[in-house]
């Protein structure tokens, strides 16, 4: 049960989900949005999975999760790079202010997590999740704050899993949802 939660709660995933709904919500002309969503998936969650599936076929990670620290340097900057050029794409297509905002809500969260990682396993997990939940919340008010009980099931299957300590669960969940909602309050 914790492994199901652990991959359908995946970083990638949830980014994938988060930016092609906050897109399509924001997003008035139908054809705008559907292109507007395809460069954010495809740049923050694709090209990162694509990556990480390539460096485990190559032997040089272990899982798409990277269960090993110092196995997540390139996937950082692979998701970082990425993150970039899509959100600097989106707002050159005249992407929603929001929309921009949470591109750089993830470029900002990739660097500290990279910074985090070089000495500590910070959850990814728990960070994007709960900063999904950071954006989902300004976008649609308080009818999708249930969405933080998300962070709590994701945070105990990486625990269950022996992922990460209860530490590294806490912290990826309070630095990704407190980097975002900064980044949204600055930007948005």
């Amino acid at each position: 049960m914790a492994g199901a939660f652990s991959v359908l709660l995946s970083p990638y995933l949830v980014a994938a989900a988060t930016a092609g709904i906050v897109v399509v919500h924001l997003t008035p002309d139908a054809s705008a949005a559907v292109e507007q969503a395809a460069v954010a998936m495809t740049f923050c969650s694709l090209i990162p999975l694509g990556f990480t599936m390539l460096l485990v076929r190559s032997g040089r990670a272990t899982d798409i999760h990277a269960a090993i620290r110092e196995q997540r340097r390139p996937i950082f900057a692979v998701a970082i790079a990425a993150a970039i050029i899509s959100t600097v794409t989106l707002e050159n297509m005249g992407a929603h202010r929001v929309v921009v905002a949470m591109g750089w809500a993830y470029v900002a969260s990739g660097l500290l997590f990279a910074a985090v990682n070089e000495s500590w396993k910070i959850s990814m997990h728990t960070g994007v999740l709960s900063g999904s939940v950071v954006v989902l919340g300004w976008v649609f008010g308080v009818k999708a704050l249930w969405l933080a009980l998300l962070i709590l099931l994701v945070g105990w299957s990486r625990l269950a899993r022996q992922r990460h300590t209860l530490a590294q669960a806490v912290a990826g969940a309070f630095a990704g949802g407190g980097l975002t909602a900064l980044v949204l309050m600055i930007s948005a």
